[in-house]
């Protein structure tokens, strides 16, 4: 068994204004922000944590909406597509401004849900997604203030990205109704403007990417062709240094969980595990000691959303015997 960390001066909780999952969570400047999500009703509302004051306070978004992406690039963070109440809605984009401290909004494309989104440079990429084109991938470029598109090699949505160095990856992800699933990454260099592909070595949705170091890290998942399903414990990790690829395992097979990062530690918290229970796992991979140990959230749950701010990774949301609303914090 991995080492526990030891919880009671590293971990703390705080709470959401309202329970709910299938959130979105990004960070700029001092704030975190969860935003969206779905507990029976479809919401607007943002929890947003400002690490400089040690508060929160709420907004909301233009429309509500759950299952969106996030990012931040600049002073901006991005809070883009979902599931709405009409299908207009899967296009909005709501900006907040950390230097104006205003919101705006933009429109995608193409609306769409399940998608995943990450930043490198100075763009924001939102990629893939249940659409009408889901191969589409759009691109804010912070210094130019203009919009582009893309299309990944192969439309698919419920994929992971991340970005470490010049690149940006899209990882895995299914083609259509859990049924077909995909080991592809797709990955953008901004330094050269060029798209590449590699493979993952397990085919899986439900992943959950982050960096650290030098490494970009593609965790859990599952695949729904086996009956029973097949749940992953494989971690993909590319070093941008090497430009290779290796594997390393989570203590728990597990999918629809969440990653994030914090100094020299990769997270991947909660998730759904084998007979389609709910964990409160914590893998922690740190990047200086090449080691992996665990902790556990205060509760299990899954399709919950994750940030980090300052010396802070917060936890927040996700499903368990129903919305919830507890946010766990590490520092």
């Amino acid at each position: 068994a991995r080492p526990v960390v030891p919880q009671p001066d590293s971990w703390t909780t705080a709470k959401l204004s309202v329970a709910r999952s299938f959130l979105a969570a990004t960070s700029v400047k001092s704030k975190a922000f969860f935003a969206g999500g779905f507990d029976g009703d479809v919401l607007n509302a943002v929890d947003i944590y400002d690490a400089a004051t040690n508060s929160w306070t709420t907004g909301n978004l233009s429309v509500p909406r759950w299952d969106l992406a996030a990012t931040s690039v600049g002073s901006k963070a991005f809070f883009a597509g979902g599931l709405g109440l009409v299908h207009a809605d899967w296009k909005v984009v709501d900006i907040y401004d950390a230097i104006t401290n205003t919101w705006s909004t933009a429109k995608l494309s193409a609306g769409r849900y399940y998608l995943a989104a990450t930043s490198v440079g100075s763009k924001a990429l939102f990629a893939g997604g249940i659409s009408e084109n889901s191969s589409a991938v759009d691109i804010y470029d912070f210094r130019s203030n203009s919009w582009s598109t893309a299309s990944l090699s192969l439309g698919r949505y419920k994929l992971a990205a991340t970005s470490v160095g010049s690149k940006a990856l899209f990882a895995g992800g299914t083609v259509c109704c859990g049924q077909n699933q995909q080991s592809i990454v797709d990955i953008y260099d901004v330094d050269t403007n060029d798209w590449t592909t590699a493979n993952l070595s397990v085919a899986r949705f439900g992943l959950a990417a982050t960096s650290v170091g030098s490494k970009a890290l593609f965790a859990g998942g599952r695949d729904l062709t086996s009956d029973p399903p097949t749940l992953f414990n494989v971690v993909d990790i590319y070093d941008v240094v090497t430009n290779n690829w290796t594997t390393a395992n989570l203590s728990l097979a597990r999918y629809d969980l969440v990653a994030t990062t914090v100094g020299t530690k990769a997270f991947f918290a909660g998730g759904t595990w084998m007979g389609y229970g709910i964990s409160n796992v914590v893998d922690i991979y740190d990047s200086v000691t090449n080691t992996w140990t665990s902790a556990k959230l205060s509760a299990e749950r899954s399709n919950l959303a994750a940030a980090s701010v300052g010396n802070k990774a917060l936890f927040a949301g996700g499903a368990g015997p129903g919305p919830m609303s507890v946010v766990d914090i590490y520092s």
